[in-house]
């Protein structure tokens, strides 16, 4: 059976809220679209002190460096863990709060508390640990918009 989906816009309601109006018989289907849309989405990684492969969330991540053939992956709890991939290779995860903010740095956007402004139209943005991290100008516009847009 071939399921007809009807699309019902209503700004009244809250952004985090989606109502879903279906027969009984759909209750299955519903809960595998639920399970999907909050279901964290995670990475493997390889843990440093052991060297084995574990998955660490997406929303756990404050930053990814680059290392040349291989990335750098820092947690907001300050671990580390190294991720067998280049950055060019993670382009998949900028769809979300990562966001590429020079050419060896992929940053989460939700753990930057303040940004200023730096010679060259550079910006520079500080997170939740205090860390502080440069955006590149090539880079900029597109984390002023992304940014505003987190924001309404």
């Amino acid at each position: 059976m071939k399921l007809r989906i009807n699309h019902i816009w209503n700004d009244l309601k809250s952004e985090n809220e989606i109502d879903l109006v279906s027969h009984s018989v759909n209750k299955e289907t519903i809960q595998k679209i639920e399970n999907y849309l909050n279901k964290e989405t995670q990475i493997k990684v390889v843990e440093i002190k052991n060297n084995r492969n574990v998955f660490i969330n997406l929303s756990d991540i404050e930053v990814i460096l680059s290392l040349g053939h291989m990335s750098q992956v820092l947690t907001m709890e300050g671990k580390i863990y190294y991720l067998n991939k280049r950055l060019k290779e993670l382009s998949f995860l900028e769809d979300g709060f990562l966001c590429r903010i020079n050419q060896s740095t992929i940053l989460n956007l939700e753990e930057i508390i303040e940004f200023n402004v730096e010679q060259y139209s550079r910006l520079e943005v500080m997170t939740k640990s205090k860390n502080k991290y440069l955006i590149s100008r090539h880079y900029a516009k597109n984390i002023k918009e992304r940014l505003l847009w987190q924001k309404h």
